[in-house]
């Protein structure tokens, strides 16, 4: 197979998850960060997320309005926002859990567990060559871990 019609299979892929996960820096993305860490520094939810800092900025300010989150500075150095969670937000977090793992579940419904295996392999192995032996932490563990 030619590797200009993979890389335009993985493109589609690609632009096809990213659309249907509503991006990288989603809400919905970031509450279910949130409920699993329940605390943690805005500095470090942007190094997960990979979005601009304004950007981020901008959806915790939707997300602080819509009650799921509170934000405090921390004390020893003002610039520094710590985000957590609230009750409602956890509820929030778990409603769109369910959605996620639904969605997830049916993307793969037309291969074979065999062949989800080895999509898997294939997949982590180039994942591995371009990242010069390494993937990034967050990426697989949250996966299994979510």
């Amino acid at each position: 197979m030619e590797s200009d019609k993979l890389l335009t299979q993985l493109r589609l892929c690609a632009h096809y998850l990213h659309h249907r996960n509503e991006g990288k820096g989603s809400q919905e993305r970031i509450l279910m960060i949130l409920n699993k860490n329940e605390r943690i520094s805005q500095r470090d939810l942007l190094e997960i997320v990979g979005i601009r800092s304004s950007s981020l900025s901008e959806v915790l300010t939707k997300i602080e309005n819509n009650g799921y989150i509170v934000r405090h500075k921390k004390d020893e150095d003002k610039r520094n926002v710590e985000i957590c969670i609230t009750p409602s937000g956890k509820e929030k977090a778990l409603e769109v859990r369910k959605i996620h793992e639904e969605r997830s579940k049916n993307l793969f419904t037309d291969l074979s567990e065999e062949e989800q295996t080895e999509l898997s392999r294939l997949l982590e192995k180039l994942l591995i060559s371009w990242n010069q032996g390494e993937i990034p932490h967050h990426h697989f563990k949250s996966r299994k871990e979510n």
